[in-house]
């Protein structure tokens, strides 16, 4: 006869309960850890032991496994075969419960994939923002129709790290873009190179530059799609500094070419 852990069954309801009650994987995550509940698979913490901080994926899996309803996959009882709960195996949570999230998360992946499907491209600079506190990719977000990099973590993981930075998209497109108008001519590219003491640059340097350039010019009627991938053909690598509301650019324009840096105020 399999009998629930009394301590993880309480979790796992409350992981379903707040998930119902519109809580973020995040957020219930952030909880967990705050209240120094063990994460899956970790031992019981010892004293002045601190628990593993839980993750999204941690909660997701819970939410998304069938087994704590009483169902394996396909729908079978996890303790024996046909449509029922088999006597001897009762689930943490009701059945109706488990098949509403079910439902949420269906429903939220259809959503995702036609949000994919008709906005393309939506942040410009995907892949390329990163937090400098910590180095890690900012991830894109919306709010009140504009586009957000926001750098998210629990509040608990690093002392000196806010729970959440966020930058707005068009903070930094206008500045980038008049930074790289002024450098992306022989001109700038000379000035560049004399300031930081390397060489005079030569034929193919300057072609290169001129050819970026010449792209950068005719962004005015590119569609997003377009503009995203002219950034990304730029081997640029932005860090966003929230304290000084500075941005540090670097480009990596092609192998032989000198990388162009520079800081500019968002």
């Amino acid at each position: 006869m399999l009998v629930p852990d009394d301590t993880a069954a309480t979790v796992v309801q409350r992981i379903f309960e707040e998930y119902l009650a519109e809580k973020s994987l995040q957020d219930i995550a952030a909880g967990l850890t705050s209240d120094g509940i063990p994460t899956p698979g970790a031992g019981r913490s010892g004293p002045g032991r601190r628990a593993a901080s839980w993750s999204k994926g941690a909660v997701r899996s819970i939410l998304v496994n069938p087994r704590y309803a009483g169902y394996a996959t396909g729908g079978e009882s996890a303790c024996g075969s046909g449509g029922g709960t088999a006597m001897g195996c009762p689930p943490i949570i009701p059945a109706e419960t488990f098949e509403q999230v079910d439902r949420i998360f269906a429903a939220r992946r259809v959503a995702s994939a036609s949000h994919a499907a008709t906005d393309g491209n939506r942040y410009l600079l995907r892949g390329m923002m990163r937090c400098a506190r910590c180095n890690r990719l900012m991830q894109g977000t919306r709010n009140n129709g504009e586009s957000y990099y926001r750098c998210r973590i629990p509040s608990d993981h690093l002392a000196e790290h806010p729970r959440n930075v966020y930058l707005r998209e068009q903070a930094v497109v206008a500045p980038l873009l008049s930074w790289l108008g002024a450098m992306l001519t022989a001109r700038g590219l000379s000035r560049a190179l004399s300031a930081s003491g390397a060489p005079v640059p030569g034929v193919h340097q300057l072609a290169v530059v001129d050819a970026a350039g010449r792209r950068l010019r005719g962004l005015r009627s590119a569609s997003e799609e377009e503009r995203a991938e002219f950034f990304r053909s730029l081997g640029m690598r932005l860090t966003y500094a929230d304290a000084s509301r500075t941005l540090r650019v670097k480009l990596e324009l092609e192998s032989g070419v000198p990388a162009l840096r520079s800081e500019l105020h968002v």
